[in-house]
């Protein structure tokens, strides 16, 4: 008897190849949602950044204009 011919061998073997296409069928399913999810969250997080950058400038900018009043 060769070592692969058990029945519970094949059986291993056929349970590993249906979880593998099962997994890569509900990856396949998941990834354009997960894709868009994604890029809707990069697209959130880089204006919310782009936000508190313009507000830091323009703080930043009131201080310099404070100074230079108080030094003039």
């Amino acid at each position: 008897m060769q070592p692969f011919e058990r029945p519970q061998d094949s059986g291993f073997a056929l349970g590993l190849l249906i979880g593998a296409c099962a997994g890569a069928g509900v990856v396949l399913w998941l990834a354009p949602r997960m894709t868009a999810e994604l890029r809707q969250r990069a697209t959130a997080s880089a204006k919310d950044l782009g936000q508190r950058a313009s507000a830091h400038y323009q703080q930043a900018g009131a201080r310099v204009a404070d100074a230079a009043g108080d030094s003039a």
